[in-house]
């Protein structure tokens, strides 16, 4: 009798996911990302997500933007902030924070201004929106006003794709009545560096420059 070699399947590769931590209560592992923003080969400023805590250097710490003087709310800022493309599928379903630091600036003219957080997926060419989020107002007349917000986003289960990529976008709105100059700032530096305004080292009440984002995914994928 002969004995034919028998076949074996092939062993099948799986890949391992990893969390910051988990939430049993939703069945959600959450991953924390950094904010930050660098230049690429063409000199131009990109904005990413990055999983590093302490290896990524923001090539700028801060994104500060003077106010207009219209007397209505106008758009200062929109960042893309994307992480690395998916290579397998995900789903984020579950309750997402952003941490941030927002500053106010006024000198003498009314101002108020705010941070609208939106969380997409982009496929290279189309853009789509899940949710949004918006900071509480900061109002002032006549100081510097600095508060490290959090806004809450509860994400719908949504499926990213391989080669999908999950993108925060953060738009700083603002309006100022009467005189010019006036400005409003966020932070975005992994490293927590000390800035022209928003100075972590020396500022009461505590500040940071960290642009902290704590994504859900579902365990069950």
């Amino acid at each position: 009798m002969v004995h034919l070699p028998q076949p074996f399947p092939a062993p099948v590769e799986t890949a391992v996911v990893t969390y910051d931590f988990t939430d049993f209560s939703d069945g959600t592992g959450i991953v924390e990302y950094n904010g930050f923003a660098y230049e690429n080969s063409g000199a131009a400023t990109v904005y990413a997500l990055s999983r590093s805590t302490n290896t990524e250097f923001s090539t700028l710490i801060e994104q500060a933007d003077l106010i207009p003087a219209t007397g209505s709310f106008t758009k200062l800022a929109d960042l893309d902030f994307d992480a690395p493309v998916f290579n397998t599928p995900k789903i984020l379903k579950g309750t997402s924070q952003l941490n941030i630091c927002h500053v106010g600036a006024s000198g003498g003219n009314d101002i108020t201004t705010f941070i609208l957080a939106k969380i997409r997926k982009w496929d290279g060419t189309t853009e789509t929106e899940v949710v949004s989020g918006q900071s509480p107002d900061i109002t002032t007349s006549t100081s510097t006003i600095k508060k490290v917000q959090t806004v809450e986003m509860v994400v719908p289960s949504t499926h990213f794709k391989k080669g999908d990529t999950l993108r925060l976008t953060i738009e700083v709105w603002a309006k100022q009545v009467g005189g010019a100059g006036q400005l409003t700032t966020i932070g975005h530096d992994p490293e927590n560096r000390d800035a022209t305004r928003i100075i972590p080292s020396t500022d009461d009440p505590r500040t940071t420059t960290k642009l902290l984002f704590r994504a859900p995914f579902d365990l069950d994928v």
